[in-house]
């Protein structure tokens, strides 16, 4: 009851405070690359306009409204959620001059009919959709399977107007297939040919380490936009989802008549989220690719293409189970683990499901001395301080409910920059 009655308050404030100062809202969803996306397009449009975004990653009809309050993240906690409610109610008492022009926030789709309430809340004036893949998050939530989930985050493009914005991931044929039930002007972002916003020349950066190998620097890449090319390098990040959320923030900036040249200096100091395609340095010389935030099966693939074409004296895999993705469990983590036996030196799996994984891997001949199953992610990592090498790169990746940042924790160079590095799932850092 408690619960119900906060969320009907928070709904209606949030109504109120939309009616009043008349933000224009951008709205982000997909299965993967959410986060990633809204930083990019904050970064853009907060160096010309007064802007905020939703923190973390609160993206349902309890976290959304915190944005549009300047509240913060609350949980179970009745006092700060009176807090919250309170800078809400202060907001139309009084009128706040600096409100902000632009909010960016996040619109999750756990569940049947989650964004159709979002939505009801707080229309966007742009919506961006980043990517569904093949086995999408949250999957078994929907009894009708992929098709109703595609439904449900469609509904964030159904309600706008033709003089709101839809920008589409050309690349993905389910998110550029829904081109046709908006409204919306449409702004394809991609590499394919055809984007309105084109990724072109992508190529990982490298330097050479201190005994002489040669480890990833950043990325490097190009966004063409109608015959102009503005070239981008992005040093604290790797992989091509960094190269989407800067093309989709560029479709933001150009939605709102912003100088492309002009967009390309503003994304120069992006840098992607705690847990998402991160290099950490690591014990005995080695280095960390940290993407422990999450794993969904979209994801997973790009984390293991990004992995492969890295550099590196030898490369090491730690990935945990892949959760809520239900009838689609099995056939994914086989596929995982028969791709990723392919190219590493040394593989640890963690979980239930990744046994499937490892299974699949010993199954395509990998040498069973060289590979290692954990039921748990504080297991892996003790095994983990014994295999690694200088000149190794390991990835570590999975589900947040897997913990796998606690692997990084363990092999991390700085264990005592593990608050300001690391994301943590569960709870505080010491």
């Amino acid at each position: 009851m408690k619960r119900k009655l906060i969320t009907a308050l928070l709904r209606f404030l949030t109504r109120a405070i939309i009616r009043k100062y008349e933000p224009k809202i951008i709205a982000i969803t997909g299965s993967v690359g959410k986060t990633s996306t809204k930083e990019a397009v904050y970064l853009v449009l907060s160096q010309y306009f007064p802007a905020r975004k939703s923190e973390k990653n609160l993206n349902t009809e309890v976290g959304l409204p915190l944005a549009f309050f300047g509240g913060v993240e609350a949980k179970n906690n009745l006092w700060l959620w009176l807090k919250n409610l309170w800078l809400g109610l202060k907001l139309l008492i009084f009128n706040n001059k600096n409100y902000p022009h632009f909010i960016v926030v996040e619109m999750g789709a756990d569940s049947p009919g989650d964004i159709k309430k979002l939505v009801k809340i707080a229309k966007p004036k742009l919506a961006i959709i980043t990517a569904i893949g093949s086995v999408p998050v949250h999957v078994e939530n929907y009894p009708k399977g992929k098709d109703q989930l595609i439904s449900e985050k469609t509904e964030i493009i159904k309600c706008l107007s033709d003089a709101d914005f839809a920008a589409l991931n050309f690349d993905d044929p389910d998110v550029w297939e829904l081109k046709n039930r908006t409204k919306a002007k449409i702004i394809s972002f991609g590499f394919n040919p055809g984007a309105d916003i084109r990724i072109t020349d992508f190529e990982v950066k490298t330097k050479i380490a201190g005994d002489g190998f040669k480890i990833p620097d950043g990325i490097f890449f190009r966004i063409e936009h109608r015959g102009s090319v503005v070239p981008i390098w992005l040093k604290q990040s790797l992989g091509k989802p960094a190269a989407y959320a800067i093309a989709a923030a560029f479709a933001a900036g150009i939605a709102f008549d912003l100088n492309i040249i002009e967009l390309g200096k503003a994304v120069g100091n992006y840098q992607q989220e705690k847990g998402r395609m991160r290099l950490i340095s690591g014990i005995k010389n080695s280095m960390i690719l940290d993407d422990s935030y999450n794993a969904a099966p979209e994801a997973m693939n790009r984390a293991i293409e990004t992995f492969q074409n890295l550099s590196a004296k030898r490369k090491i895999a730690v990935l945990g189970d892949m959760l809520e993705i239900g009838q689609y469990a099995l056939e994914v983590h086989r596929e995982v683990g028969k791709k990723i036996a392919k190219f590493c030196e040394h593989l640890f799996f963690v979980g239930q499901r990744m046994k499937i994984a490892y299974e699949a891997a010993l199954a395509s001949e990998f040498d069973k001395n060289k590979i290692f199953w954990f039921e748990k992610s504080t297991q892996a990592a003790e095994k983990l301080k014994e295999v690694i090498q200088s000149g190794d790169l390991v990835l570590v990746k999975g589900s947040q409910g897997m913990r796998m940042e606690l692997v990084i924790e363990e092999i991390m160079a700085e264990p005592e920059k593990a608050k300001e590095l690391l994301v943590r799932q569960d709870k505080p850092w010491k």
